[in-house]
This record gives structure tokens, C-alpha cells and sequence, in this order.
């Protein structure tokens, strides 16, 4: 007697088997009409309906995952009807601010961006997380409302009131330790005349916010009647490295104004060369003395490729070309610190005033100080570059330069760390993060003078006395410790760990928000050196 016959005719949904196309390799079948005979053993039989059953199974987990997925896209399709379910499934938003972008010059930033997983359609998105601006943002009146009235959860790459650092003609004209002399014309025409006339034999630029065509001038072919221009002394004598004058790229990051907290990617330094000899000394040759944008590249000078193309960072390179010296290269790096410090404190004033209808929390920033290096090893700030060069166009070996100081910059406030320790988090994430205990310093004071009484100014620093702004305060600060990676942190200086509570020469001119976060940095460092 015949299993089954099987023809064009046959159905599934009639017989509800059809395992007779399985077994042709070892049933006795006909090559066309596929007959299927009886003496078909019963394990065969067995095997058949387990596979039929296998494929039933199969068939219905198909429908169920295609029905799933089917509800997915439309839920994505129809994202403004389920705002909670859109709010989870989106990328974080980034709004890069810029003209020209299409040249590339910003395609370090955004390769970053994107490998942390930021979407660069926050332009038109309304609830960006990051807005990257390479101009001053503050200046259009559109953008200042927008940035004035931002949600907790966004971070803006600028600080309100930057300018009075960044402005070559205003940080120039100020009297700081290591900015070369400078006369802002023409209010200041009468008093240059009156030192040169004094120094006759020094020498002098004339300088835009430009900052093109600067070139060594005679004094009477300076024009002291150009508004926002300055006269600055020229730095003589540089420290040459095969006779080619330099200088140093310090990239520096402000995460906090009040209090100042700042650091700097410490791991690297961008090191610029003259195009020409420094000697025979020629003024009418500005690639002698200035460095341009054909700038010689590192790998270029010999005294220091040496070292370079062994696998050390330019910074080392230059630390030890300094040691090969016989001189101390710890001297220069301190005045590096010092400098970055002593800039910001003399504008902070400034700076928290225009800070005054933001929300201190939303801003953070990266530019670069410029500083050359005279024979006897003491240190000039030139500028400060507000959106300094990241540009790999004419050096494409600067690509990974510029691509590890936006991640350490990202990193640093937490953009580009494991866990975003921003304000999305619920208290039990934050805690996840960083709990009471990492907040807590000064523990002999805390548990017997201050266990039952905050009144004391001793006890202002104790976790129980802390108000939830200065909690908020010390967590960021935490957490920029933790995600501080290749930078380090010049503001509040760097302590010495066997006297952490030594107070800076600037003591007196810090508000009680900066002493505060000085003092709890000496508090972790007692307990901990490597938070000195």
C-alpha cells in the first residue's frame, strides 16, 4: 500500500505533511511525479514528522520575530506619537556651528564625534546634547537667547566672556608675567613712544586679532594711528633647535569658571618650526622669525626626530633634547602651568560677569596657548587661539594629534566616557558614578568637630554640611578626575603631597568658591597622592 503520492496537485494544508520531499535521497522515489512507496521504514517515518514538527516551529518563530520587527518600524515612523520610546532609541544629537564645512577642516572633530556615537544631524534637531562652534557663538543674537535658556543635559564648546582671553589685542595689553610688552594703539601711542625712546635698541611688531602679516617694523614705519592694533616687543634671542626658531602649542581645557578649575593635554605639545634659518638674522625675512602656515613639522628637524621616530610624543622629544642640554626641562613645564593659571585668574572677573545669565554648567572649552622659549629658558605668551588649527590639510601625520586632544576633551567632561555623568541619570546612576563617599575629605575634622555642628568654617568641606549645589560642584569635580586621562590639572594647581595644604602665592585673590574647591582637592590628596 502506497505512504502517500505526491504531484503537481498536492497541498500542505490538505495532507499537513510534506516530508516526502526529504527523503528523496534515501525514500525509492520517481524522479517526476516524486512517489513515495511503502515499504518505507518507520524510523524514516519518525525522522520525517520530528523534522515536520521542527519546521512548524520554525515557521511560527519566523512570523513572530517579522511581526515584532514590523511594530519596531512602525514605531520609529511615528516617533512624535511615542516620545518616550523616541527619547530612548536616539543617538545623542550634535549641532556643529561652522561655515565652510565642507572643506574638511573640522573632519578630525567630527570623526570623533561620530566614533563615540554622536549623530551630526543635530542642527536640525531640536534637543541636541552637543552644539560644537568654531566661531564665538555668542556674538549672534539668535544663538545668545537659545544658549542662554539651555536644557541641563547640554554642553556648549564656549564659554560666555572667552574673549577677554582669547582677544590677541586685549591679552597682550595686559600686565601678565610672561606676555612680551605691548602698547594698544592709538590710546597708547604716547607711551610706546616714550619706552622706545627709553630702549631704543629693542625691537617691535605691529599685531592684529588677525594676527596676519606680523613683521618686524622700525618704529617709524609703524602706524600708531590703527585702531585695534598693538605694538609688542619682539622676543630676542630665542632657543633655537637646528638653528630654527619655535614655539610651543599648549592645548588647554576650562571645564569650570566658577570655581576655575582648568587643565591641559599633557601627554603632547604641537611643536612649530620656521620655515628658514633663524641666522643670518634678516627682519625683511618674516619665515625666519614667525611661524606661518608653511611652518616646518617636527619630523623635519633632526635634533628632535631623533627621538620622534622612535615612538616618543614631541613633548618628550623636546624634554629630552632640553635634558641633552644639561638644563632642567621641570622649570619650563612649571612656567607652562603658571602661565595657563595666571591668565585665566586675571580675567576670571570678567569672565563671571558675562557668565551672569547662564547656566555655569552647560559650557566647557579647548584653545591653545602659543608660548616661545628665549636662550636662557624662560617662557612668552604669544596668543591664545580660541578654535586653534585641527586641521590635518597640509600635515596629514597631525591626524592623530588632533583626534586624541578632542577625545581627552570630550572625555574630560564625561562626553565621551562609558557612562554620560550628566543630568539624564537618575540619583541611583549618578551614585553608580560617584557616591558620598567620593566626595567626602577631612575626616578627623568631619567626625569630631563637625559631627554635630556645620557652623564652622572647618566644617564647610564635610559631606553632611555640603549644600546639594556644593555636592553637584564636587561630583563634577570628581568625575573630571576619573576621566582626566593624557590631561592635567593646573587650576587648582598641582599639590605637593607632602604639604597638600600649602596655600598658592594667589590665595588672597581667590573668591571663597575657588578656596573651597582648592582646599577639598588637598582634602583628597591627603588621603590619596595621586589626586595631588
Amino acid at each position: 500500500m502506497k505512504l502517500c503520492e505526491y504531484d503537481n496537485s498536492y497541498t500542505l494544508k490538505d495532507h499537513k505533511v510534506g516530508f516526502c520531499q526529504r527523503v528523496l535521497a534515501v525514500g525509492r522515489c520517481s524522479s517526476r511525479n516524486l512517489r513515495c512507496y511503502a515499504n518505507v521504514p518507520t524510523l524514516l517515518l519518525v525522522a520525517c514528522l520530528i523534522a515536520i514538527s521542527l519546521n512548524v516551529y520554525q515557521t511560527r518563530r519566523l512570523s513572530a520575530e517579522l511581526s515584532l520587527v514590523s511594530k519596531r518600524n512602525t514605531m520609529c515612523s511615528s516617533s512624535a506619537s511615542h516620545p518616550q520610546y523616541n527619547k530612548l532609541i536616539r543617538s545623542k544629537q550634535v549641532w556643529i556651528k561652522a561655515s565652510h564645512l565642507e572643506t574638511g577642516y573640522l573632519k578630525h572633530v567630527t570623526a570623533v564625534l561620530q566614533s563615540i556615537g554622536y549623530s551630526l544631524d543635530g542642527g536640525t534637531y531640536s534637543d541636541w546634547d552637543l552644539l560644537w562652534s568654531h566661531e564665538y557663538p555668542f556674538s549672534d543674537a539668535n544663538t545668545k537667547q537659545l544658549l542662554i535658556n539651555l536644557k541641563p543635559h547640554q554642553k556648549v564648546n564656549k564659554w560666555p566672556g572667552s574673549g577677554y582671553v582669547t582677544s590677541k589685542v586685549t591679552l597682550a595689553t595686559s600686565p601678565l608675567k610672561h606676555v612680551p610688552k605691548a602698547f594698544q594703539l592709538p590710546a597708547e601711542e604716547s607711551k610706546f613712544k616714550a619706552y622706545a625712546k627709553e630702549y631704543p635698541e629693542k625691537l617691535w611688531v605691529q599685531k592684529s586679532n588677525k594676527h596676519r602679516g606680523v613683521k618686524i617694523t622700525p618704529i617709524d614705519g609703524l602706524d600708531l594711528s590703527a585702531s585695534n592694533t598693538f605694538v609688542q616687543e619682539f622676543v630676542e634671542k630665542p632657543l633655537l633647535i637646528n638653528k630654527r626658531k619655535f614655539d610651543i602649542g599648549i592645548y588647554t581645557i576650562i571645564t569650570s569658571i566658577e570655581p576655575l578649575r582648568i587643565y591641559i593635554v599633557d601627554h603632547e605639545f604641537l611643536l612649530r618650526f620656521c620655515s628658514h634659518d633663524y641666522h643670518p638674522f634678516d627682519a625683511a625675512d618674516r619665515e625666519k622669525y614667525v611661524v606661518t602656515d608653511s611652518y616646518t613639522p617636527i619630523w623635519e628637524i633632526p635634533q628632535l626626530n631623533q627621538y620622534y621616530k622612535s615612538g616618543f610624543t614631541a613633548k618628550q622629544s623636546l624634554r629630552q633634547y632640553i635634558i641633552d642640554l644639561g638644563r632642567d626641562p621641570a622649570n619650563l613645564f612649571a612656567q607652562i602651568e603658571a602661565s595657563v593659571a595666571e591668565v585665566y585668574l586675571a580675567k576670571l572677573s570678567k569672565m563671571r560677569e558675562s557668565l551672569q545669565s547662564y547656566n555655569h554648567n552647560n559650557f566647557f572649552e579647548m584653545v591653545r596657548f602659543d608660548f616661545v622659549v628665549d636662550e636662557d629658558m624662560e617662557l612668552y605668551l604669544m596668543e591664545v587661539n580660541m578654535s586653534p588649527n585641527l586641521s590635518s590639510k597640509h600635515f596629514s601625520a597631525n591626524r592623530l594629534l588632533y583626534e586624541q586632544v578632542v577625545f581627552n576633551t570630550l572625555h574630560l567632561i564625561g562626553l565621551a566616557s562609558t557612562i554620560d555623568h550628566h543630568s539624564k541619570l537618575d540619583i541611583n546612576s549618578r551614585e553608580m558614578v560617584s557616591g558620598p563617599k567620593d566626595l567626602s575629605v577631612q575626616p578627623a575634622q568631619c567626625v569630631t568637630q563637625c559631627s554635630n555642628s556645620c557652623e564652622s568654617a572647618t566644617c564647610r568641606l564635610c559631606y553632611h554640611c555640603m549644600t546639594d549645589s556644593d555636592r553637584q560642584l564636587y561630583y563634577t569635580a570628581f568625575t573630571e578626575h576619573m576621566n582626566k586621562r593624557n590631561t592635567k590639572r593646573v587650576m587648582p594647581p598641582t599639590l605637593n603631597p607632602a604639604n597638600p595644604k600649602a596655600l598658592p602665592d594667589y590665595w588672597e585673590s581667590l573668591s571663597q568658591v575657588d578656596r573651597d574647591m582648592h582646599m577639598w582637592f588637598a582634602g583628597k590628596c591627603e588621603m590619596d597622592h595621586s589626586w595631588c
